[in-house]
């Protein structure tokens, strides 16, 4: 059974506007004049929140078949749609290095909010030690990869603000 509703607030408050924003202005290196419309922090959450959903029920279900008591890194690993991630040197380095600064979100707030996911799948599972990392490193190089045409797309229309319609564009025609 699929999760239900994220609260608002806890959303909000992991995925905070100036988080998204860096996120944002980091994909935005080509084209420095791009500007964020006010909704756009929305579409990003909401993004989040379901990709999120989808990994973690997947992961739940893994976790479920083989009778585990804990979510290793590979069940993380496995269900990630391109297997580069086994050897991602950055993956590497941030799960290694916990003061390092290879991710957009508050690494606590993120790993309470797939608490929160895992919570409302079925029940919460204990996590190794990185997992967490590793769903939140996947999603970021989602929104990213995501944030990335939603500029193309932007600027193919010969605009210089995002707006939550190319976000939508993007998704429609996703493969990522």
């Amino acid at each position: 059974m699929p999760p239900k509703n994220i609260p608002y607030n806890i959303l909000n408050i992991t995925l905070n506007t100036s988080s998204i924003h860096r996120l944002i202005k980091n994909c935005n290196t080509h084209h420095s004049s791009i500007q964020i419309s006010n909704l756009v922090d929305e579409e990003v959450r909401s993004i989040v929140k379901v990709k999120l959903e989808e990994i973690m029920y997947k992961i739940h279900l893994i976790v479920e078949y083989h009778d585990k008591k804990k979510i290793s890194i590979n069940d993380a690993l496995s269900i990630m749609d391109n297997k580069m991630f086994w050897n991602d040197k950055n993956l590497q380095k941030c799960i290694r290095d916990k003061k390092s600064n290879c991710l957009y979100f508050s690494k606590n707030l993120f790993k309470d909010l797939i608490r929160l996911v895992l919570r409302d799948i079925k029940q919460d599972y204990p996590m190794r030690a990185g997992v967490s990392l590793v769903v939140q490193y996947y999603i970021e190089d989602y929104i990213q990869k995501i944030i990335e045409k939603t500029i193309l797309v932007a600027l193919n229309g010969k605009r210089r603000t995002i707006y939550p319609r190319d976000f939508k564009i993007v998704l429609d025609n996703e493969e990522i």
